[in-house]
């Protein structure tokens, strides 16, 4: 089928089992990843995740995350990195690491493609975590904040980690030392980039000699180039285009609201108009295809080690949670506050895809291992949604049963 074939087939899917997984009582979310799973490989091999298909998901991808961005704020998410919140973040990365690397040993795999699978294991895809905050309805929440900066941490030390290690298998590479000291400067350049970008938006945004309607549009135009451009940026040097897009759309939605504070104090949550314009299409069109695309990658045709995939997806699952858990505790979230942030961070999804995607290609990892760690991400990623729903629901009995107790 042509690509128009393909995502008109993957959009009404994905919307019939949205409300199907609704009627059910499950988020809407699960029925968009599992159409994906139906379509795809897996099943009835009707649509496969060929490179038209992705390069409209990478769009989807980008979508997705500059519409959350902009609902969030960059000061909220950059306190996470300050003091103990450096501290609460590492436990839901370094845990599921270590126990991914001991397991894969454990299966006799090689140091090389134990570390790779260390790295997938301790992944928080991005964009999955911040498409099932806002599908919650939770962005904004300090859940989210730890969640997000988590993801943020993991997925760009991950992807520099992986750099290292392809240029090592490539045999013309220079000294360890040296290409982590190379690494180190790409994350220094990245987030000089967007220091720049904030200063130009702070700029713009404080500009009055225009008319409003021309104000406004240049703001507009600013603020989708300064997106793009971040995210093109991180793309070259070596990290995923995610992370610079949504370093963006923070920077813009912290200057939009920052100026409409300054400018009617009634008025500081106003939506920037980006997102205005962005979250219809993202939720009806780009959100549902980003998810049902993810479930296109879901394929057991080369599976060849079951016990190992089966251990591996228990031990992702258990020692994410226990670390987002311990993570939420140590910066002070209550006992089910910490639950609602375990349960989000084990989403893997696309990042993990990614991070395995780069691996095969590079030879990290046998044709095996790859089907493993992707069949591990979905599996993890079409959990958390469920997981999240029972979460809430318990939230809504306990709030009963104290109304009914006081009564």
């Amino acid at each position: 089928m042509s690509l128009i074939q393909n995502l008109c087939l993957l959009l009404i899917m994905a919307h019939l089992l949205g409300k199907f997984a609704a009627r059910l009582g499950q988020p809407e979310l699960l029925g968009h990843m599992t159409a994906g799973v139906l379509l795809g490989p897996a099943w009835l091999d009707w649509v496969n995740a060929d490179s038209q298909l992705n390069m409209f998901s990478d769009l989807a991808v980008l979508m997705v995350v500059i519409s959350a961005g902009l609902e969030m704020r960059l000061g909220s998410v950059a306190a996470m990195f300050v003091g103990r919140g450096l501290l609460g973040l590492m436990p839901s990365i370094l845990l599921p690491a270590a126990a991914g690397l001991a397991l894969a040993l454990y299966f006799e795999q090689s140091m090389l493609s134990a570390t790779v699978t260390a790295l997938c294991v301790s992944v928080t895809a991005l964009p999955v975590a911040l498409r099932i905050l806002a599908s919650f309805r939770m962005i904004g929440t300090h859940i989210a904040q730890l969640t997000i900066a988590s993801a943020l941490l993991g997925d760009v030390l991950i992807l520099l980690g992986l750099g290292v290690l392809s240029a090592q298998v490539k045999g013309s590479s220079p000294s360890t030392g040296w290409l982590l000291g190379l690494s180190l400067l790409k994350l220094m350049a990245l987030l000089s980039l967007v220091v720049i970008g904030a200063l130009l938006c702070k700029r713009i945004y404080r500009q009055r000699a225009f008319q409003p309607r021309r104000l406004a549009a240049a703001q507009l135009s600013f603020a989708l180039l300064l997106i793009l451009g971040l995210a093109a940026a991180s793309d070259a040097l070596g990290l995923h285009f995610a992370i610079g897009a949504f370093l963006g759309a923070l920077t813009v939605s912290e200057f939009h609201n920052a100026i409409r504070h300054d400018a009617d104090a009634n008025d500081s949550t106003a939506h920037h108009p980006l997102r205005t314009q962005l979250d219809g299409m993202s939720n009806v069109i780009f959100a549902p295809l980003f998810l049902a695309c993810q479930g296109t990658h879901f394929t057991v045709s080369s599976l060849t080690h079951p016990a190992f995939t089966l251990s591996l997806t228990v031990i992702a699952i258990a020692t994410k949670m226990i670390g987002g858990y311990w993570g939420g505790r140590i910066l002070g979230q209550s006992p089910y506050e910490a639950r609602g942030t375990a349960i989000v961070v084990n989403a893997r999804g696309v990042m993990e895809m990614v991070v395995a995607s780069i691996a095969f290609r590079a030879g990290l990892v046998d044709q095996a291992m790859f089907s493993t760690l992707l069949i591990m991400g979905m599996v993890t990623t079409l959990l958390t949604p469920v997981l999240l729903k029972r979460w809430q629901r318990g939230e809504a009995s306990s709030i009963a049963a104290k109304t009914h107790v006081e009564m």
